[in-house]
This record gives structure tokens, C-alpha cells and sequence, in this order.
């Protein structure tokens, strides 16, 4: 398991893009529970496309959210660094696909964070060049 003290500051300086971002708490009930892959992130909140092909405006403000982070390299063993993965074909939703293509983090052994919107009101590329204080908070 990595040392949780030497994550702090990559998760703060981190690119969500990408990531499949999960609200667990917010001030509107109806967001608490909606899971997406994170496309856009402003100031103030996340754009993130769900599983039903619709894009959601996530605010950070007085909402917390999880995403995971697998424990170990989910690349093929046989991958060069000089050489790039192959880009995944287009699926048809009216196909059945193997279940190996429809595999996310989540289906791996992973570890899962917590992020307090109210601490990332910052814009991503403002966020990677900043030096932040550690300062003990407790949301409530």
C-alpha cells in the first residue's frame, strides 16, 4: 500500500480528466449517487458523461466525491513505453460485448479517495502550479 502522506500533494496537483467521478454527498439529493467519466473540470464544478450517454454538470461546492486509483499498472505486460496502445474501436450498443472491454478501475483492486469540492475550487491548470498550505478541515 503506498504512503498516504506522499499522495497528498499528487491528488492535489492531479488531472481529473478522465477519472470516473462519483458524488457521495451534496447539497442537492438528486446528484448523491451519479457516477460519470469526467470530461470537462471549471472552477466551480466537473462535467461528467454517465453510463446512459448523458452529460452532467457536477458543482464541487458543498459536495464531496470519490474516485479510484488502481494498485497496480493495468497496462499489458508486453507494452513498450516508445510504442503506443492501440485506440479501442467504436462499440455499437446494439452489439453484445465481451466483458473484458467493458472493464473500469472499479473492477480492479483499487483505492478510492475522497475529494471535498469546497478544497478544489481551483481550475486544474491553477491547481498544478500552486503551493498549498496543509490546514485541517472538517466538513460538516
Amino acid at each position: 500500500m503506498p504512503n498516504s502522506s506522499g499522495m497528498h500533494p499528487k491528488l492535489l496537483k492531479a488531472d481529473y480528466h478522465g477519472s470516473i467521478m462519483t458524488v457521495t454527498q451534496a447539497k442537492n439529493p438528486c446528484l448523491v449517487g451519479l457516477s460519470g467519466i469526467v470530461i470537462h473540470e471549471t472552477e466551480n464544478a466537473f462535467k461528467v458523461v454517465t453510463k446512459q450517454n448523458k452529460v452532467k454538470l457536477l458543482p464541487k461546492q458543498n459536495s464531496i466525491f470519490t474516485f479510484a486509483v488502481p494498485l497496480y499498472s493495468t497496462l499489458p505486460a508486453t507494452h513498450s513505453a516508445n510504442v503506443p496502445l492501440p485506440l479501442p474501436s467504436p462499440v455499437d450498443p446494439d452489439k453484445e460485448v465481451s466483458p473484458h472491454l467493458r472493464k473500469t478501475v472499479l473492477d480492479d483492486p483499487h483505492i478510492q479517495f475522497e475529494l471535498y469540492g469546497n478544497q478544489f475550487r481551483f481550475r486544474a491548470a491553477e491547481r498544478a502550479g500552486r503551493k498549498f498550505k496543509h490546514k485541517e478541515t472538517i466538513e460538516l
